[in-house]
């Protein structure tokens, strides 16, 4: 249900957060790419055939991950965040929800080292 509630907070923004995750651009493909987790990501673009598509889809694959690896889940959104941040400058402010989730998953960007990290009681 975590996971879920950060999918949520990504397709709230108003910003390339929401954009990165869609289909319709190469980001997500490169940030897949780069951490050889395409077969992972097909594998759950197949199962999902009916309901909110890029939701669900998102929601599976991310859930996944943090169950199976939690420091590959932080590298991963670290990875995709910094590439907001540097790539497309997007403002923090459009991030707000995505960051208090992800507080919630026991995790926090350092906008300093760039990456997420574990978040502090």
């Amino acid at each position: 249900m975590r996971i879920r509630k950060l999918v949520q907070a990504v397709f709230r923004s108003q910003g390339m957060l929401r954009e990165y995750f869609t289909d319709l651009f190469p980001y997500m493909r490169e940030a897949l790419r780069h951490f050889n987790l395409e077969k992972a990501w097909e594998t759950i673009y197949a199962d999902v055939v009916t309901g909110d598509f890029e939701l669900d889809r998102l929601s599976l694959f991310l859930n996944r991950l943090y169950v199976e690896d939690r420091q590959l889940f932080a590298s991963f959104l670290g990875y995709v965040t910094k590439e907001l941040f540097d790539r497309f400058h997007e403002p923090k402010e459009n991030l707000t929800w995505f960051f208090e989730e992800l507080k919630e998953l026991g995790f926090s960007w350092d906008g300093k080292k760039k990456t997420l990290v574990p978040a502090e009681p």
